[in-house]
């Protein structure tokens, strides 16, 4: 099978390839710029962080401007002084001197179509310099195996993916931003993929779950480079826009409206029914699991997490962060199934964790191919693997169907995940030394 994998794709391949990048992605790009500027209503959340970039540009209230639908931005200020040149004034509002929204949806479309496809060729040129496979490392760029590993991971995930480009949201540019992150930790520059964790952070928080792994680690230069990118992300920069005054009062109102009520240490209920309530929105998530599997009634589910389950989902997250981090990483390909890992967990035990927050596992569906076919000849993937990502893609595609509501709030989907998490863990307990073995082993080396 050497030698298929490493020949140039077929024409029917090749066609595909050429169908995927000039007709799928135009034809959906074509569909979200229906749906979020020729409806009557707009659909999306783009015009959330447009808005944003609004209010940047004319000194208004980040957190008091609304979309059309009556969404508030609930990002730190950094990505919305990034959009300000496609700022979008609300209704009544001047708008000249403004892109039209037309353009800003199409610009902000092949952003994270470019950043979709960066991020896997980043993180799939990471993985072939460090593998132990001659193979795989000399493998011919652009012969069919080279493909695979870019494009399968994409098609695997590719639901969420979906959903993330309809709704005009940043996952892909996070994703992209993780990925940078993941490359520069195998490749042994800490100091840059702390920094790039850091610009995750600085647009989606979420990420700072991540900051776990350098402090297991002990990894000093990207705990530097992550304290440098959040100094300028998070206060170098807004102070330079908005000045010392605005931030702070922009800081206070953040704290207030979403991160103090989103982990429950203020009394704001603004954005309860809007993103923070545990019944706001569609998530798929352990927190909404829980909270849905003891009140399976939508229409009489509580408002409030029960105690037993907040208890619940912070021991488990305890608990299976531990397992992730516990096993000895001392391969770049073991770093990198430890921090495949860790992504998915930050995915699904994200206090607010939507459907399309599954396309950050792009990372650990490369990792398995790529793990499958290392030290093997092949392009082919086991009967087993196949079917943990036939059930990974076919249950997210199953939540979408009318009829089938009750797998999406039964978070169906994270459940199909939690195999192929798991499949990684198991890699890195497999022959995994302990941490006492580990040590004596670096002392020795040392000496």
């Amino acid at each position: 099978m050497r030698w298929l994998a490493l020949t140039p794709l077929s024409r029917t391949e090749k066609a595909l390839v050429f169908g995927f990048f000039f007709v799928i992605l135009p034809l959906l790009g074509a569909i979200v710029e229906k749906r979020s500027a020729f409806m009557v209503r707009r659909m999306g959340d783009l015009d959330c962080f447009l808005r944003a970039g609004w209010a940047v540009r004319h000194g208004a209230d980040l957190y008091a401007v609304t979309s059309d639908n009556d969404w508030h931005y609930n990002y730190p200020p950094f990505y919305a002084i990034l959009m300000t040149p496609l700022a979008d004034p609300p209704r009544g509002e001047e708008t000249a001197g403004h892109v039209p929204y037309v353009w800003s949806v199409l610009i902000c479309y092949l952003i994270s179509v470019f950043a979709l496809l960066w991020s896997a060729d980043v993180l799939a040129t990471a993985i072939e310099e460090h593998s132990s496979d001659n193979a795989f490392r000399s493998e011919p760029t652009h012969c069919r195996r080279w493909w695979y590993l870019r494009l399968w991971p994409l098609l695997i995930c590719c639901v969420p993916i979906g959903h993330t480009l309809m709704r005009g949201q940043v996952n892909l540019i996070v994703l992209a931003l993780l990925c940078l992150a993941l490359a520069g930790w195998v490749r042994g520059q800490s100091f840059c993929a702390g920094w790039w964790l850091a610009i995750a952070i600085c647009i989606k928080v979420i990420p700072a779950y991540l900051l776990v792994y350098p402090a297991w680690k002990r990894d000093l230069r990207a705990l530097v480079g992550c304290g440098a990118g959040l100094l300028f992300g998070l206060v170098l920069l807004p102070l330079a826009v908005f000045g010392p005054e605005q931030t702070v009062t922009h800081y206070q109102t953040y704290g207030r409206v979403f991160l103090g009520p989103m982990f429950q240490v203020g009394d704001d209920d603004s954005r309860k029914e809007e993103i923070v309530g545990v019944n706001a929105t569609d998530s798929i998530g352990v927190k909404n699991m829980l909270h849905n599997w003891m009140y399976p009634d939508r229409q009489t589910r509580p408002q409030d997490l029960h105690i037993g389950a907040k208890i619940a989902y912070l021991l488990l997250g305890f608990v299976m962060t531990l397992v992730v981090l516990w096993p000895s990483a001392d391969t770049p390909w073991r770093r990198l199934h430890q921090l495949a890992a860790l992504i998915v967990l930050m995915t699904i035990f994200s206090p607010v964790s939507h459907s399309h927050y599954l396309a950050f596992c792009v990372p650990l569906t490369m990792m398995l191919i790529a793990w499958i076919w290392e030290g093997h000849d092949t392009i082919t993937l086991p009967w087993w693997l196949a079917v943990l990502f036939a059930a990974f893609l076919g249950t997210q595609v199953a939540a979408q169907l009318p009829g089938l509501e009750v797998l999406k709030d039964r978070c169906a989907a994270m459940f199909a995940t939690l195999p192929l998490w798991a499949l990684s863990v198991a890699q890195l307990w497999r022959d995994s030394p302990s941490p006492e073995v580990s040590a004596a082993r670096d002392l020795c080396q040392a000496a």
